[in-house]
């Protein structure tokens, strides 16, 4: 079927449109970003000089800019993790997992703040996440560690000591010096728990 010439005018300037429109919204989301990483970077500055209060409200304006900056997420945690304040690096991670669902990263942080919580079931749901999603590139490292070390101690908590047991093994496994303090903390660990399996 032929396309009478005057609808074929049209879509080429539907299409001339689009064209402009994808492009103004590309310079916009270069410019929100800029000013993000202005926020982000003052942020920075007040967070090594210990104005956390600062600090986060100028991560809040990046976010307010660019929802979508990653590192200021991240940075509010770790400086609410400085004030012990738990509960809103939960609420935090929440907010953020919105937009990254699979972050191992984000789970890491909010079972973190479970686990000082004592919501031991909570925490253990997202360890193992976290270890689902774990890029291959960074097994071994010190997060995995930790992951496998705090998840065992949930399961320890839950009185699930089998599991806990296995999470042990599994961090003296990966732990390739015998002075590495995770070995030496899975080796603490799994005595702990035969001994609750013996009593």
């Amino acid at each position: 079927m032929k396309i009478p010439q005057k609808s074929s005018a049209i879509i080429h300037v539907g299409v001339k449109s689009l064209i402009r429109a994808e492009k103004a919204l590309e310079i916009a989301d270069k410019i929100f970003l800029d000013r993000a990483k202005v926020f982000a970077k003052a942020g920075m500055v007040k967070k090594w000089e210990g104005e956390y209060l600062g600090a986060l409200l100028d991560f809040n304006l990046a976010i307010e800019c660019y929802p979508l900056y990653f590192g200021c997420y991240t940075e509010r945690v770790e400086i609410m993790n400085f004030c012990l304040d738990y509960e809103s690096i939960i609420l935090e991670c929440n907010r953020a997992i919105i937009f990254w669902p699979n972050s191992y990263y984000l789970h890491f942080l909010r079972a973190n703040a479970n686990y000082s919580l004592k919501n031991h079931a909570s925490a253990l749901e997202d360890y193992t996440f976290a270890l689902s999603q774990y890029p291959k590139s960074y097994v071994g490292d010190a997060i995995y560690k930790i992951i496998y070390r705090n998840r065992a101690y949930q399961k320890k908590a839950l009185k699930d000591y089998l599991g806990a047991i296995e999470d042990f093994n599994k961090l003296i496994e990966i732990c390739q010096e015998n002075d590495d303090i995770f070995y030496r903390q899975a080796i603490e660990g799994l005595e702990e728990v035969k001994n609750k399996l013996i009593t």
